[in-house]
């Protein structure tokens, strides 16, 4: 598959993050698909901590208007990772406010 293609290529550029895939139309990931709404083969960016999802980022639209387009949709992942990591050091520097 293309898509899965692409997001291992722009991975291994990436090594904190860590991809899991999971057939959404498997009965045993029916949950997971619920909580993301997921009805299509898709990307979808999610911070954890302590168990919990702290940061999620739904990337099917711009997946799909991409897919055609190796170039578009590698530089659409590149810069959506780096936004995601740019949010999340941030968000880990600034103390909370009181």
């Amino acid at each position: 598959m293309k898509m899965e293609k692409f997001l291992r290529q722009t991975l291994q550029d990436h090594k904190n993050y860590q991809l899991i895939m999971l057939e959404y139309d498997v009965f045993a990931n029916q949950s997971l698909a619920r909580q993301f709404n997921v009805g299509t083969t898709t990307i979808i960016l999610v911070e954890r901590k302590d168990r919990q999802n702290e940061r999620v980022r739904d990337l099917t639209a711009e997946v799909w208007e991409n897919i055609k387009d190796e170039s578009a949709f590698l530089e659409l992942l590149q810069k959506e990772l780096e936004q995601f990591a740019d949010q999340s050091f941030a968000a880990f520097r600034s103390p909370a406010s009181p």
